[in-house]
């Protein structure tokens, strides 16, 4: 979106105001929190000329880890964390908020949340740097989830899979197709609902 100067300079200096209201509270859990970060999350998400400092995202990132699991807030917090995967904005806090996510995305009893969950994990995946180890982790992580005790949580991981596997690059896709190939045909045979 264009806009004046003025009105650019006026979102610069809301988004510092939204910033220091979240620093000044001691949780996220009540109202003006919560708005704030959702007018952060749109300000991030849309306007592309705002300058956020890495310590300010990273001390959000660290404040919100708790809502990501809290049904009153996580609506809120996930809204954030897809606004900054979003612009991949690289930190080393959005890995730590990551291994929730990736697991709120299997262990969830919401299916919104377990889709959000997905969408912002795969993006993750794909967009942010992964050393070889850790994507290798990341792909084992997702194979032992096919066994998960709730038929939910499974099919989620089989909807990533098939993500992964539509929207992958070829090099990806030979690397990881053995060990797909194998857990879902393991799946196919030992998994006692038709779903799955």
């Amino acid at each position: 979106l264009e806009f004046t100067p003025e009105v650019d300079m006026k979102f610069t200096e809301a988004s510092g105001d939204v910033l220091k209201i979240l620093q000044d509270m001691p949780s996220t859990n009540n109202e003006i929190c919560q708005n704030c970060l959702k007018f952060l999350s749109n300000v991030i998400r849309f306007k592309d000329d705002l300058e956020l400092k890495d310590s300010a995202v990273s001390y959000i990132l660290k404040k919100i880890e708790p809502d990501l699991d809290s049904p009153e807030r996580q609506h809120t917090a996930f809204g954030f964390l897809k606004a900054i995967t979003f612009k991949n904005i690289m930190i080393p806090e959005i890995y730590d908020c990551m291994d929730i996510v990736s697991k709120l995305m299997v262990t969830s009893t919401t299916n919104e949340i377990r889709q959000v969950a997905r969408s912002v994990f795969y993006n993750f995946l794909m967009e942010y740097d992964q050393s070889r180890g850790r994507l290798e982790k990341q792909f084992k992580l997702i194979i032992n989830n096919l066994k998960y005790p709730a038929q939910a949580g499974r099919l989620s991981v089989m909807d990533l899979i098939l993500t992964i596997v539509r929207k992958s690059s070829k090099d990806l896709l030979s690397r990881l197709t053995t060990s797909f190939f194998i857990s879902l045909a393991n799946v196919s045979v030992t998994d006692d609902y038709p779903n799955c």
